[in-house]
């Protein structure tokens, strides 16, 4: 990574002026179900432009974010403070991404459905937001989506760490978001910002140059769960350590079992050059994709599952939730904890009902007279990365990311008493 120093006295900025901003057309949000979760990820792994930059900022203690669940685990938020006095907004923390945005005053949320506003930020009512003028961000993803509009210099306000004068998106645009959150927290491990034409500062790298050492990340199924940072939470032992690839949180994942049940040990799926992939760590993806051979081989071992055409998605009968298998990553790593065996429980590969009304396609059991569920574990061919391990995978670990030195950490931890599908 290189380090580019950025002075703030070398941007043009100005207090916000009412009325100043872009108004885009925006577009209704996909409703949080299986096929958005999926749709998403296609869209999110899109190609997309960057730049580069690095600067630090303030110091802090250990800092915890409680995370609360959404719409069957499909994200998680986490509250932050924005502006003087602080305004508070749920917003997704992203491992997947470096653009931290927020809606704001000037959003447009007529196509939203119902009448309820998500919280949004009003810089009108702040008096530390300045705007840069001549900066805007945007992000345009596979299908076309977009989210754009002015860039700010606010404060921002993670637990008891503050960050002023952070760089803040604003969003022009509600394409992408639901109205139960209000923007997204970027903190991908070296991808650049969307911001264009200055080269600003992450948020990943303002909170490492805070002294935050790591981000310990710890969701639950059905419950939340919580995201800290600071220093290596001392309860967790065994960690196995990565070095974490480039712009992406990612580790080596040398084998890929499905078990057969109790007392019948796995199946390995792949062999010799078949076996092995890289996969990105990232909170921001509901499913776990991992390549189609693999994907293929765990369904077809459940009674009625398929891939749906239409849907373009493996689906198999509610009925059979119960049973399926567990899944086992064999990744990589060193330290104390060496290769970690990541199990993926089968209650987790769940990921609930398809909606009421619809018609599925192609050949086999199920359809409109049985119920069907969307499966949690789906193909990664075709998105451009060997697979994204979401946060199906996430809940089942605990994970640690190194904000200074890049790596990804992983270790076991209880799952009993956490909720499922």
């Amino acid at each position: 990574m290189r380090s580019v120093s950025l002075l703030l006295s070398s941007l043009p900025i100005l207090p916000f002026a009412a009325g100043r901003g872009i108004s885009l057309p925006a577009r209704a949000p996909a409703k949080q179900d299986g096929k958005a979760a999926y749709a998403s990820a296609m869209r999110r792994w899109g190609k997309r432009d960057v730049s580069s930059g690095l600067w630090v900022g303030n110091r802090l203690g250990e800092e915890t974010l409680e995370a609360q669940s959404h719409e069957n685990d499909a994200f998680f938020t986490v509250d932050i403070e924005v502006g003087t006095p602080g305004q508070t907004l749920p917003v997704i923390l992203d491992t997947g991404s470096s653009d931290t945005w927020v809606y704001w005053a000037m959003t447009d949320f007529s196509d939203l459905p119902g009448d309820e506003k998500p919280a949004y930020y009003d810089p009108y009512q702040s008096s530390t937001a300045r705007q840069i003028t001549d900066a805007e961000w945007d992000v345009q993803y596979a299908d076309g989506s977009v989210a754009s509009g002015p860039v700010a210099l606010e404060t921002i306000s993670l637990s008891n760490l503050t960050l002023t004068s952070a760089t803040l998106e604003l969003a022009n645009t509600s394409s992408i978001l639901a109205n139960s959150t209000s923007g997204i927290l970027g903190l991908a491990r070296s991808l650049r910002t969307s911001v264009y034409p200055h080269d600003v500062p992450t948020i990943k790298e303002r909170i490492a140059g805070a002294g935050a050492h790591f981000l310990n990340i710890d969701l639950r199924a059905g419950s939340g769960g919580s995201y800290s940072l600071g220093d290596l939470d001392d309860s967790v032992e065994g960690i196995s350590w990565s070095e974490g690839g480039d712009e992406h949180w990612t580790v080596e994942v040398n084998v890929f079992y499905v078990e057969k049940g109790e007392g019948e040990g796995g199946q390995a799926v792949g062999n010799g050059s078949a076996a092995g992939f890289v996969g990105v760590v990232d909170t921001g993806t509901s499913l776990l994709f991992v390549p189609g051979l693999y994907v293929t081989a765990y369904w077809i071992g459940v009674p009625s599952a398929r891939h749906d055409p239409v849907l373009d998605m493996w689906i198999f009968p509610c009925s059979g939730a119960e049973s399926l298998p567990d899944v086992v990553l064999e990744i990589a790593g060193t330290g104390k904890g060496g290769a970690f065996e990541a199990v993926v429980p089968g209650a987790y590969l769940n990921f609930g009902s398809i909606e009421e009304g619809w018609v599925g396609g192609g050949v086999g059991g199920g359809g409109p007279a049985e119920e069907m569920c969307y499966g949690g574990l789906q193909s990664a061919d075709g998105i451009g990365v060997d697979a994204v391990l979401g946060d199906v995978f996430i809940k089942s670990q605990f994970i640690v990311l190194g904000l200074e030195d890049g790596k990804v950490g992983l270790a076991k931890k209880d799952l009993e008493g956490d909720a499922t599908p």
